[in-house]
């Protein structure tokens, strides 16, 4: 069997051509078939992405009755890649799939990460006396026990092998998981001293995870912070850093990006992340995974928030949800946190090694020292 069908919620781009090693398996004479099925999917957002790219294996799939057409003449002989959510938006095409289970799998680069306190998020919300709040979390955590509950009846399950990064241990005995290194731990390896050199003298980096436009923040059915608060309040904060400390903060943007002037005119840079990390004095972020390349690299880890994040209300539950991720880094990371809205001395704790390293070896590292795609295509049995 050397064919792989992709079936996701996203479009292509070269970030997931790289990151699912699609150019690797077609070098290696795998069959691959990259299927899209936003169009299937309320939670999936439909609006062309700038990055998004088309090749001659990618087919957008509109209906469900043309991605079962498709199952029917194709996957015969296939493995099947999932990289859809398990809920109630994607339970029919579960049922299109459940014929093939034997032969599904998953990649999840982001399954692995430290989890928020629900119990916290809860008693912060009674002290705010933020009822509306309280009660749409009810019922989200309501409808996934609900959905736990019919799938379990149903017989619909997930991929029954994940791979997973990280050293995460899932309690399934429906699920093989197999321990992959984070992919920003590859790049950490194929990263070069020379490689440093995009931006002459010393800066610090921010991790732009292009927030008030994310297309997440649909995903979830919360909306996001407006972008000209946003956007004020970050370049402000970096005037300040800049005073302060005597020099520039450079922007790694997200590639999803298409920036113009959002950061008035400091340096805005896109594709070039491990380089910029590696070269920076200081990593400035809010919750992106791309602060991994931080760790790897040892450096020093600021994260921030504003207000609006602190204090977000009922409609902007995932901006809170990001403030309360950030005070998790800082628990596991021993990293400071700042408030842009609060006028803090730039005093930033120092990088503790051995904390560096644990969270190394929980999170971004796998337990086998072979390449990921070693692992991959052995565990399909692809050779």
């Amino acid at each position: 069997m050397k064919k792989i069908i992709f079936i996701s919620h996203d479009p292509l781009t070269d970030t997931i051509k790289k990151n699912f090693f699609l150019d690797r398996f077609r070098e290696d004479g795998v069959h691959i078939e990259y299927w899209c099925v936003r169009h299937i999917l309320k939670y999936a957002n439909k609006s062309p992405l700038n990055n998004e790219i088309s090749v001659p294996y990618f087919e957008e799939i509109r209906s469900e009755k043309v991605l079962l057409q498709l199952l029917e003449q194709r996957a015969s002989d296939a493995w099947i890649s999932v990289e859809l959510w398990f809920n109630w938006d994607t339970v029919s095409i579960f049922k299109i799939l459940k014929p093939y289970r034997a032969r599904l799998f998953s990649i999840d680069w982001y399954g692995n990460m430290p989890a928020i306190s629900v119990r916290r998020k809860i008693i912060d919300d009674l002290k705010a006396f933020n009822f509306v709040k309280l009660f749409q979390a009810g019922q989200r955590i309501l409808s996934r026990k609900i959905f736990g509950v019919y799938s379990k009846l149903t017989g619909l399950q997930p991929s029954p092998l994940l791979f997973i990064a990280g050293n995460k241990q899932i309690s399934d005995a429906n699920r093989t998981v197999v321990s992959l290194n984070h992919h920003d731990f590859d790049m950490f390896l194929e990263h070069t001293p020379q490689d440093s050199t995009i931006v002459e003298n010393k800066y610090a980096v921010f991790l732009d995870v292009m927030l008030p436009y994310h297309p997440d923040f649909e995903r979830l059915g919360s909306k996001a912070l407006s972008a000209d608060v946003y956007y004020s309040k970050l370049n402000t904060f970096f005037d300040r850093v800049e005073t302060n400390l005597g020099i520039p903060v450079v922007i790694a943007a997200h590639p999803k990006s298409a920036y113009k002037k959002e950061f008035g005119s400091r340096q805005v840079i896109k594709g070039k992340t491990t380089s910029l990390v590696a070269g920076s004095s200081v990593v400035f972020t809010h919750h992106s995974v791309s602060m991994f390349y931080a760790v790897l690299f040892r450096k020093q880890i600021v994260l921030l928030t504003m207000n609006e994040f602190i204090h977000a209300g009922a409609k902007n539950f995932a901006m809170q949800v990001i403030h309360y991720q950030m005070e998790r880094y800082v628990t596991e990371l021993g990293c400071t946190l700042i408030n842009v809205d609060e006028p803090a001395t730039l005093d930033f704790d120092a990088v503790n090694p051995a904390v560096y390293e644990k969270f190394e070896r929980t999170f971004i590292r796998g337990n086998s020292d072979k390449p990921n795609y070693n692992v991959i295509k052995e565990t399909l049995r692809l050779l």
